[in-house]
């Protein structure tokens, strides 16, 4: 190990003079006036000095001016001034460590009591200090130890101290003591190094350790609870997750590639596209921090009922962020791969305050493997960087169990090919249980059963809300605004996009069945693009949507491109260049979308999402054949690739369609053209022809869809097996169709046959076919049962129908009525969440709230809500007794109309101020947790509690400043901190409290001065002095303590009855 850092000149030897005598203790010069040392060795002190080089010619001494201690972490800093004529030192570096298992070499210098040495030599050299004797008699010195050992990393964890393994041993006797010192005396204070940082401080030899043990203060935990003043006396920053990473040597070159590789993976997954935000049609990528709408999901696996938490949905990385494995479900277009890219950037980005080394993610898009095995993780490194790679990285990390797999499009894999993947993951997930996986697919595809046995929990991605579809169109036209130039034509574009934004946003809020189609993330930035691009006049249908899309790309947005090349040109010749090709394309109009009609047909009746490039050529040069245009195959396979705006080429050349729905729309439109609509009958109950059948609904001629609607129906009843999906489908097709050609008297409605096929579906047997009986319409609430006929997950399936009936049709007649017949007494809270899920995403936030969720009685529940769009008209929710509100919620005004609200959370919020709460009467508990992390500065203002009638107060997480000065007065039953805001020492005198915790990082607050304290929970502490801290506690009458060592000897406190909780050991499997 090198020690070019550790430099001997500035390695400090104390002499501290205290009431008893002196002591004895080791330090190292940080700065030109500061030096390191432990606590315990100023404790007492009259005065001290620092000797340097100690009995070397350039030995020199310098009193210590001042002295900053913190007993609980044993860290001090002495000040002294500066060496006459001496450059300034540069300052010393500090680091920090992770906990993961290893060993960490490390190495200290100082001046311990087995390094005394004797000196009889005539003429030699004495020491100086106190054991100076006259010349000629023995003399006595203490020399250097260079301290060489290693960190066990995950030894000492309940102590949240370093134990270091030496490698030279003291005696076993400290001489001239009979053993009554340790041998160690002296060494305290002595700077411990890690390469070329300091990581600690020696402090103490525990008596009942073998004598080549020593104990350090780990200075990355100390560094939070430090004073203030302590703090400043020493070159670190001001938290500790900006003290850079010390790790073993062995590891130097791990952790460095680790590094480029989450730097990478951070670059090229921060990207996602707006469709159409640039007016010449030329693809813009957008970072996830610019424009990216957080998706949210609903957890289908809810676990213990009797939990009764309740929510509407969570938000996507909150709910998967620490997920160990998790199957996503979401339809077509619902944003899945775009999530995954998105928690792939933030797993990248990850950097964990507890110093836990960072995780890398790997990103898989399964369809791109054709049907096989994954390959090894070692192939999926990039080129640039895999030569790079130290041997055995990839396996190094998934022993750690750093690794996230992010697994895109389970539901592309054939079923009989799905066993290659299973068993990839299979083999990941067991021979590392570390490993994170997350998988992506639509719902009712792949069997999730295997999954679900594996410990995967299932997720379905929500719609979304009425909240994130306008955050979304602001973020598209924001996008469009940011694209323009710094012009008075560019000025004047970004108001004429502000207008279209509003205007759209009106739009969408008029007319119910848009607002329906841009609650999916594609769909929505669709209507964007086309909004502004025909002039405000929208598409009425998903199949019109796709059509004007598909002219954009390829009619409208080529002629765009064409005439700003031709006035670039025009520029380029005036200026003496030659102008540049010009890209017309090789077909033009019905001609290029015939092609892609067929590519995408011989797709889908392959089950393919990518072309081969050689695959690519041989299919462009078949599906040519009558096609009027140049016939060069090289050529129009260039323009798919590079000009169309349909189709992309990826790194290795193949070809895919830019989004799957393109493809099975083009696939539809030429299933009806070719007369191919008998073929889709027959595939109709296959999952990856589901999507197609709907739309070739919708291009179908009215009399060719009501045929198609009737075979679908037949062969349903003719196949059990494949009944639900069929009827399904024929529902789906009827939901999109307008007109149907006038029938024949003599034979039966097609609308009333799929009506009364659709009642054989009720109730329903899943979600999705929940979803699809909402999407038929009101009359669906006729044929629902009532609650004396199913089963309890049919219930469950038949509210959630009967809400998005309610939500999406604007609360029709009997919608409430039957969800009161379910909810009205001993509902399960699967049942009320999907009440809340529907809230927003289907319909009008305040309208659902007051005409059905007013109807509901949530007293038994806790309520978890996020979105501020329905905080904002929670003052419906009457009977609300228990309520979490999640993320930044600014505006707690609404809350005040809550009259039996008893118990609030509120976590993730970056309030400063609880104002709004002073109206909240009813409220009784309050539970503040990681709130105002990013408050900068501003303090937590708690005064308006006092007034409340608080009973119980909870702070967790609040790491900023908290006035905690304004609960002088306050009068709690429990007061409970698991956590120490910045600058807080003690609890403000005037505060009430019978029964207080301070636990986790609040353990060191000093609270001598609360009132009325009847019990004290604690985490224990060696340097507690239990008598002293209880003696000015009159009222107390129980002490609990927390995470005591084993064989630790706790005192005996008269009148108060103290209960030990034993620290728990990490088992070993």
């Amino acid at each position: 190990m090198s020690s070019e850092s550790l430099d001997r000149a500035r390695v400090a030897e104390l002499l501290v003079t205290h009431a008893g005598g002196r002591r004895r203790g080791s330090g190292y010069r940080v700065t030109a006036d500061a030096v390191l040392t432990a606590a315990h060795v100023l404790e007492g002190a009259v005065s001290a000095q620092v000797r340097f080089e100690p009995d070397l010619p350039g030995e020199w001494t310098a009193d210590a001016l001042s002295w900053s201690a913190d007993a609980a972490s044993d860290i001090a800093v002495v000040t002294i001034a500066p060496r006459p004529g001496e450059p300034a030192p540069v300052d010393a570096r500090f680091g920090r460590i992770g906990t993961r298992a290893a060993q960490l070499p490390v190495q200290a210098v100082g001046f311990p009591r087995w390094k005394l040495r004797g000196n009889t030599r005539a003429g030699a050299t004495g020491p100086t200090g106190p054991a100076a004797a006259s010349p000629g008699a023995t003399t006595w010195f203490r020399d250097s130890a260079h301290v060489v050992g290693s960190v066990a990393l995950l030894s000492h964890w309940r102590e949240r101290t370093l134990e270091i393994v030496v490698t030279a041993r003291p005696a076993l006797l400290a001489p001239g003591t009979g053993g009554a010192v340790s041998p160690w005396e002296g060494m305290s204070g002595a700077a411990l190094w890690a390469e070329d940082r300091i990581v600690g401080v020696v402090t103490k030899h525990h008596p009942g350790d073998d004598l080549g043990i020593l104990t350090a203060a780990r200075f990355d935990l100390a560094l939070d609870e430090l004073t203030p003043g302590l703090r400043q006396l020493l070159p670190v920053p001001e938290r500790p997750a900006q003290l850079p990473d010390v790790v073993p040597a062995a590891d130097q070159a791990d952790e460095e590639f680790a590094d480029r590789y989450r730097a990478f993976m951070a670059r090229t997954l921060n990207r996602f596209e707006f469709f159409g935000v640039d007016p010449r049609g030329i693809p813009r990528r957008h970072t996830f921090a610019t424009g990216y709408v957080p998706l949210t999901v609903s957890p289908r696996d809810t676990g213990d009922e009797a939990k009764n938490a309740v929510t509407a949905g969570v938000r996507a990385d909150q709910a998967l962020g620490d997920q160990e494995r998790a199957l996503v479900r979401g339809v077509a277009g619902s944003g899945k791969s775009t999530l995954l890219r998105w928690l792939g950037v933030r797993a990248a980005r990850t950097a964990d305050d507890t110093g836990d080394p960072a995780p890398v993610p790997f990103v898989l898009e399964l369809a791109r493997f054709g049907g096989g095995r994954p390959p090894s993780l070692d192939q999926l490194i990039a080129p640039v960087l895999r030569p790079e790679m130290p041997a055995g990285w990839v396996r190094r990390m998934l022993a750690a169990g750093r690794v996230v797999l992010l697994l895109d499009g389970l539901d592309e894999i054939p079923p009989r090919e799905r066993v290659h993947v299973e068993d990839w993951v299979d083999e990941h997930v067991d021979a590392h249980p570390g490993t994170r996986c997350i998988v992506t697919t639509r719902p009712s595809v792949v069997a999730e059963q295997w999954w679900a046995d594996r410990g995967f929990q299932r997720y379905d991605l929500l719609p979304m809300s009425r909240h994130s579809i306008d955050q979304f169109v602001h973020s598209w036209h924001d996008a469009a605004r940011d694209d323009q130039p710094a012009t008075a034509l560019g000025d004047e574009v970004r108001r004429e996009l502000t207008r279209c934004e509003r205007q759209l946003l009106i739009t969408l809020s008029n007319r119910p069945a848009l607002r329906g189609m841009s609650a999916n993330p594609l769909l929505c930035g669709l209507l964007c693009a086309l909004h502004l691009e025909r002039a405000e006049h929208l598409p009425e249908s998903r199949k019109q949507v796709y059509d004007a899309a598909l002219d954009l790309l390829l009619v409208r947005w080529p002629h765009l491109r064409r005439r700003h090349r031709a006035a670039d040109d025009g520029e380029r010749a005036g200026s003496g260049f030659a102008p540049e090709s010009d890209p017309q394309p090789p077909l033009r109009g019905e001609g290029m979308t015939k092609l892609l009609q067929r590519i995408a047909f011989w797709l889908v009746t392959n089950r393919q999402l990518v072309l081969t490039p050689e695959l690519a050529r041989r299919r462009v040069q078949s599906s040519m054949l009558g096609l009027r245009g140049d016939g060069d195959p090289e050529r129009v396979l260039q323009y798919l690739a590079h000009q169309s705006g349909v189709v992309r080429e990826l790194p290795d050349g193949s070809l895919e369609f830019v989004h799957r729905t393109f493809r099975d729309h083009l696939a539809a439109k030429e299933v009806v053209e070719e007369d191919n609509l008998p073929l889709l009958v027959d595939n109709a109950d296959k999952p990856h022809w589901h999507d197609v059948a709907v739309m070739a609904g919708a291009h179908a001629r009215p009399s060719e869809r009501i045929w198609l609607l009737r075979q679908l129906l037949d062969r349903g009843r003719t196949e059990p097996a494949h009944k639900d999906a069929l009827f399904l489908l024929a529902a789906a097709i009827l939901e999109q169709t307008d007109v149907l050609p006038q029938q024949d008297n003599s034979s039966p409605d097609v609308r009333d046959q799929v009506n009364e096929d659709l009642a054989e579906l009720i109730p329903p047997r899943d979600r999705p076919a929940a979803d699809q009986l909402a999407a038929a319409g009101p009359f669906v609430l006729d044929l629902l049962p009532d609650p004396r006929n199913v089963t309890d997950e049919q219930a469950v399936l038949v509210v959630r129908a009967a809400a998005r009936i309610a939500a999406r049709w604007e609360n029709p007649p009997g919608a409430v009525e039957k969800i009161l017949q379910y909810t009205v007494a001993g509902a399960p809270s699967r049942m009320i969440n999907e009440l809340l899920e529907a809230w927003g995403r289907h319909g009008d936030y305040e309208t659902y709230a007051r005409d059905v969720l007013s109807e509901i009685d949530f007293s038994r529940f806790d309520v978890e809500l996020q979105n501020g769009r329905r905080i904002d008209h929670v003052n419906h929710l009457k009977s609300i007794v228990t309520l979490t509100l999640r993320n930044s919620v600014f505006d707690l005004t609404p809350l005040t109309a809550l009259p039996a609200l008893r118990r609030l959370t509120l976590r993730d919020n970056d309030m400063t101020s609880l104002r709004p709460l002073s109206g909240a009467r009813s409220l009784r508990v309050l539970v503040l947790d990681r709130c105002a992390r990013n408050a900068g500065a501003l303090p937590v203002d708690l005064s308006p509690l006092r007034e409340l009638r608080l009973s119980r107060l909870v702070i967790a997480g609040i790491t900023t400043r908290a006035d905690l000065a304004g609960l002088s007065g306050v009068r709690l039953d429990s007061l409970r901190l698991e956590s120490r805001p910045r600058d807080l020492a003690r609890l403000p005198a005037g505060l009430r409290v019978r029964h207080l915790s301070l636990v986790s990082g609040a353990r060191r607050i000093r609270f001598d001065e609360v009132d009325g304290l009847r019990t004290v929970v604690l985490d224990w502490s060696a340097e507690a002095d239990l008598p002293t801290m209880t003696a000015t506690l009159p009222d107390l009458r129980r002490l609990v303590l927390r995470q005591v060592p084993p064989g630790t000897s706790v005192p005996a406190l008269p009148g108060i009855r103290t209960t030990v909780c034993p620290a728990r050991r990490p088992t070993t499997g």
